[in-house]
């Protein structure tokens, strides 16, 4: 191989790796743009576990306060029931008043016939 050969050889050598290093640079700049792109997204990511992170405490309140509610409720359903036990116990006394004052007026009503 002459000089002349060589010379081409390591010209087209040289304009391979010139273009190589463009491409490589317009890899970079593409890859610097989908960093970038990535790096918005994960800010976005961030504020989204941020704002979820908020939702489950919130949630996490809304349970507690019906836990709360749940149990005012039994509560106020055992006091009702309650109180409806004694109200029926009232309503059986009076019924059984009136019966004994209904006998009575039926006796009386006979010792006056």
């Amino acid at each position: 191989m002459n000089l002349t050969e060589k010379v081409d050889m390591l010209v087209t050598g040289q304009q391979r790796l010139e273009t190589d290093v463009a491409e490589l640079k317009e890899d970079v700049k593409v890859l610097k743009g989908d960093v970038k792109v990535l790096k918005e997204d994960v800010k976005v990511l961030k504020e989204d576990v941020t704002e979820l992170k908020q939702d489950v405490t919130v949630l996490k309140q809304d349970v507690t306060e019906l836990k709360q509610d749940v149990t005012e409720l039994k509560r106020d359903v055992n006091k009702l029931t309650a109180d409806t036990e004694i109200m029926k116990s009232f309503l059986f006394k009076i019924d059984d008043e009136m019966t004994d004052h209904h006998k009575r007026l039926r006796s009386l009503e006979r010792k006056m016939a």
